[in-house]
C-alpha cells in the first residue's frame, strides 16, 4: 500500500510514466549497451590491426636473427676464407683483410638487402683480426682476445649466443649505444676451433626505420622478459607495472590495457624481448565519444519534447473519458437509461459515444430477453422434473414385475425386465453422452436378447471388436439404434436365418465402427415401405448423424453403403480412450 501511494492515479499521469518507464528508460539502456558493445567491438578491431602489425615486424626482425646465424655458416664454408684463417702465414695479411672485407660486403649485399648496418669480427688463434668496420677505439689482438665474447665465442659450442653490448664502431657509422651481437667458432675436422666470429647487427637503426613514418598516436617498444626497455619509437615514458600484460610468460602475442591506453605485445622467442603496440584510448574513442555525447544531447531534447506532447495529447483524451466515465456511474444509478450526446465530437471520441450509446440499447435488449428466457427456463425445468416422475415409475414397475417372475420361476420374463431395465437407465441418464465402447456392447446385448424373444430367435449377432478398444468412447445407444435399424428394415422382411456383425477397429488417429447385415438391402426395404402405406421416415440414422455433428464437428461422419447382401452402416470419429479410475 505505501509503494501505490508513489504511483500516479490519473490516466494522464499513468500515460506519461508509463512512457517513461516502458519506452525511454528501457531505449537509454539499449543505446547505453550499444555503444558499450560498439566500443569493445572497436577496441578488438583496433587490437587485431595492432596485434597484426607487431606480428610483422616481429617476423622481419626473426628473419634478420635467421640471416645472421645462416652467415657463420657462408663464412664456414668458404675454402679460401677458411684456410686463410687457418694458415694466416700462406698468405699476405692485407690480401686476407681484402678478401674477408669483399666477403663481408658480398654477404651483406646478397643476403641481408635492406636489413640493417652489420658489422663483423673475426680472430684467428694466430694472432690477426679483421673487421668490416671503423673502430671506435684503436684496436689491440691482444685486447680483443681478453673480450668475454672472445673467451666464450672460443669455447662456445651448439646454439649461437645472443647479447647486447656497448657499441665498439666508430660513430660516424654508427651513433646509437648499443649493438645486438652473436658470436661462435670456426672449427676443424678434429673439433678443434680456429677462430672465433663475431657479428653485430644496428637494431636500433633497424627498429627506427620500420616505425619511421607512423602516426604519433602510435608508439612502439622493445623491452626484455625482465621488463626492462630496450628500444622505443617515442619520448613518451612507459610504465609497465601497472599495465596487465603477462610478459613474463613467454605468452607469444596477446594485449592489455590500463586507464589511458591499449597495448599490444608480440614475443620474440630468440632473443625474449617483446614488441610492444601503445594505442592511448582517447584517442581510439574520440570519434565514438563525439558520437555518443551527439546522441544523447538530441535524445534528451527529444524526450523532453515528446513528454510535452504526450502529456497534452494524454489530457486532450482524458477529458472526455472523464466525462464518460461519469455518465458510466449514473447508468448503475439509472437502470441503463442514460444517453451520451454525440454533438461536439469526432474522430474516436465520437464513435466511442456512438458506440457507448449502443452498447446501453442492447444491454436493455439483452436484459429483457435474459428475462424472458429465465422465465421459459423455469417452465422448462417444471416439466422436465414433471416428466422423470413416469419413467422412474415404470422403472420400478419393471423391477417389480422380475420379482414376481421370479417367484414363480420365469427366469425368461425376469432376464427381459432387466435387460428392459438397462436400456431404459441408459436413456434416462442424460448427463452421459460417451460411453466405454464395451458397455455400449453390454446395451446392445441387452437390446439383442428382447429382440430374439420377438423374432424367435431368427438372427445371430457377431462382434468383431479389438479387445485394446473396449475403453474407447462412442455415443450413447449408437450402436443400439443401428442394430434396431438392421432389424426393422433389413431381418424383419427377410427369409431365413439374419446374420448382424459388428465390428470396431482403428484407423490412425480415428475409431471406425461398422454393423453389417445380410437383410433385404435398402431399395427393397423402401418399396415395402411404399407398399405398407408408411410415409414417415425412420429419424434414427439422421439423429445420430447430427449427434455425431454436435459432438467432433468435422472429424466425424457416417457412411451407409449397399452390400451385396443386406446394408452396412459406418461411422468414424476421434480414437478417445479413457481408462476407468479403479476402486480404490
Amino acid at each position: 500500500m505505501r509503494l501505490a501511494r508513489w504511483f500516479p492515479s490519473t490516466l494522464k499521469n499513468k500515460l506519461t510514466l508509463a512512457f517513461l518507464l516502458l519506452i525511454l528508460v528501457p531505449f537509454s539502456i539499449l543505446n547505453y549497451y550499444n555503444f558499450a558493445k560498439m566500443e569493445s567491438v572497436l577496441r578488438v578491431k583496433i587490437s587485431e590491426q595492432s596485434q597484426e602489425e607487431l606480428n610483422r615486424m616481429n617476423k622481419a626482425f626473426e628473419e634478420i636473427i635467421t640471416i645472421t646465424n645462416r652467415t657463420f655458416t657462408l663464412l664456414e664454408q668458404d675454402p679460401n676464407i677458411s684456410d686463410m684463417l687457418r694458415n694466416p702465414g700462406k698468405y699476405d695479411a692485407y690480401d686476407t683483410q681484402a678478401n674477408l672485407e669483399n666477403k663481408f660486403k658480398a654477404i651483406t649485399n646478397s643476403i641481408f638487402l635492406t636489413s640493417p648496418r652489420v658489422y663483423y669480427t673475426v680472430l684467428d688463434r694466430k694472432g690477426h683480426y679483421y673487421t668490416s668496420y671503423k673502430p671506435l677505439e684503436p684496436l689491440d689482438y691482444n685486447r680483443l682476445s681478453q673480450e668475454d665474447w672472445f673467451q666464450e665465442g672460443k669455447e662456445a659450442k651448439g646454439a649461437f649466443r645472443w647479447y647486447l653490448e656497448k657499441n665498439y664502431v666508430h660513430k660516424d657509422e654508427s651513433p646509437n649505444p648499443r649493438l645486438l651481437s652473436v658470436y661462435g667458432n670456426f672449427r676443424q675436422a678434429d673439433g678443434s676451433a680456429f677462430a672465433v666470429v663475431r657479428i653485430s647487427i644496428d637494431y636500433l637503426d633497424w627498429f627506427r626505420s620500420i616505425t619511421y613514418g607512423t602516426s604519433e598516436d602510435k608508439q612502439y617498444f622493445l623491452v626484455d622478459a625482465n621488463r626492462q626497455l630496450i628500444a622505443q619509437s617515442t619520448d613518451a615514458p612507459l610504465d609497465l607495472s601497472e599495465l596487465n600484460v603477462p610478459l613474463s610468460s613467454h605468452t607469444e602475442s596477446g594485449y592489455g590495457m590500463d586507464s589511458s591506453y591499449i597495448m599490444n605485445y608480440s614475443y620474440v622467442p630468440w632473443l625474449d624481448w617483446y614488441f610492444l603496440k601503445r594505442v592511448p584510448k582517447d584517442i581510439v574513442y574520440a570519434e565514438i565519444d563525439k558520437l555518443k555525447a551527439s546522441f544523447f544531447i538530441s535524445f534528451l531534447i527529444f524526450t523532453l519534447t515528446f513528454i510535452g506532447i504526450t502529456f497534452l495529447i494524454a489530457s486532450a483524451t482524458t477529458r472526455p473519458l472523464k466525462q464518460l466515465q461519469l455518465k458510466m456511474q449514473s447508468v448503475v444509478r439509472k437502470n441503463l437509461k442514460v444517453y451520451l450526446p454525440e454533438e461536439g465530437y469526432r474522430g474516436e471520441i465520437l464513435e466511442l459515444s456512438q458506440t457507448f450509446n449502443q452498447m446501453v440499447g442492447d444491454m436493455n435488449d439483452l436484459v429483457q430477453r435474459l428475462k424472458k428466457e429465465e422465465r421459459q427456463k423455469e417452465a422448462v425445468h417444471f416439466q422436465m422434473l414433471l416428466s422423470q416422475t413416469n419413467p422412474h415409475f415404470l422403472l420400478n414397475t419393471l423391477n417389480t414385475i422380475k420379482w414376481i417372475a421370479l417367484g414363480k420361476g420365469d427366469e425368461e420374463v425376469a432376464e427381459i425386465c432387466v435387460s428392459l431395465g438397462r436400456l431404459l437407465e441408459a436413456s434416462l441418464n442424460s448427463e452421459v453422452e460417451l460411453l466405454h465402447l464395451k458397455d455400449e456392447i453390454e446395451l446392445v446385448e441387452a437390446y439383442v436378447y428382447i429382440q430374439n424373444f420377438r423374432y424367435k430367435q431368427s438372427f445371430v449377432v457377431h462382434y468383431d471388436v479389438d479387445p485394446a478398444l473396449e475403453f474407447a468412447l462412442v455415443p450413447k445407444l449408437s450402436l443400439q439404434l443401428l442394430v434396431e435399424n438392421s432389424i426393422q428394415h433389413g431381418l424383419s422382411g427377410k427369409q431365413g436365418e439374419g446374420q448382424i456383425w459388428i465390428r470396431a477397429y482403428p484407423r490412425e488417429a480415428s475409431l471406425v465402427v461398422e454393423v453389417e447385415d445380410n437383410g433385404i438391402g435398402l431399395a427393397e426395404a423402401e418399396l415395402q415401405k411404399n407398399r405398407s402405406g408408411r410415409k414417415r421416415s425412420g429419424i434414427g440414422l439422421s439423429n445420430l448423424k447430427e449427434r455425431l455433428a454436435l459432438l467432433f464437428k468435422d472429424q466425424a461422419g457416417m457412411l451407409v453403403q449397399s452390400m451385396e447382401a443386406g446394408t452396412m452402416v459406418q461411422y468414424h470419429l476421434p480414437l478417445l480412450l479413457s481408462k476407468p479410475y479403479g476402486k480404490e
